[in-house]
């Protein structure tokens, strides 16, 4: 997984130890960590997995680049996360998962941060369902806010009038996009050919 040199995943009940040791395990995170009341009746070695209180443990990984994963409710992680939310151009991926491992949910971070792309290899692995809200990923189109950033690509003016792209894509407007040097391979994907029209220049 790209992500899992900035990772950890923090289980908010003695019933998530299971599925963050197999986390740990397959390499998906770099560390595992349970709240001091999560870890109370558990007969584990301190130097197995970070034990601290969960808002601790969430400011300090919250990192640009980064991913956390929790185990435990959605509510809960909204709580503990929203003092650090700032944007999504440095926010980290976050997702969350039932302590059964039946189901995954990248809360933020989808686009820029990978986190839609992390629940995809996390479902593949654990027999997870993923549970997508975005309308790139429901429709499946480009996410063009963040389209081509693992390839290095760079978006340049108005971060605005990105805003406004994608809520208009999102409203059923069809993007033009026009490619003036590079691979165009992407092309026949399809969400390419869903989402956009496509303009080639030699």
């Amino acid at each position: 997984m790209a992500k899992s040199a900035k990772s950890i995943a923090l289980g908010l009940s003695c019933r998530a130890l299971p599925l963050l040791t197999r986390l740990k395990d397959r390499g998906h995170v770099e560390k595992i960590a349970l709240t001091p009341a999560a870890a109370e009746n558990l007969s584990i070695k301190s130097d197995q997995l970070l034990i601290d209180n969960a808002s601790e443990i969430v400011r300090d990984h919250w990192k640009e680049n980064g991913c956390l994963i929790f185990i435990g409710a959605i509510g809960a992680v909204v709580r503990l996360i929203a003092p650090h939310i700032a944007n999504k151009d440095t926010d980290p991926a976050i997702l969350v998962i039932d302590s059964k491992g039946l189901n995954i949910v990248p809360l933020l971070g989808g686009h820029k941060a990978g986190a839609d792309q992390i629940a995809f290899e996390l479902s593949a692995d654990l027999g997870a369902k993923s549970i997508f809200t975005s309308d790139s990923k429901i429709n499946e189109r480009l996410p063009i806010d963040s389209f081509g950033t693992l390839w290095g690509w760079n978006r340049s003016g108005d971060k605005a009038l990105w805003k406004q792209l994608m809520v208009s894509q999102a409203n059923g407007l069809l993007v033009s996009v026009n490619q003036v040097s590079g691979l165009k391979i992407w092309h026949e994907s399809e969400a390419a050919k869903s989402s956009c029209s496509i303009a080639q220049r030699n």
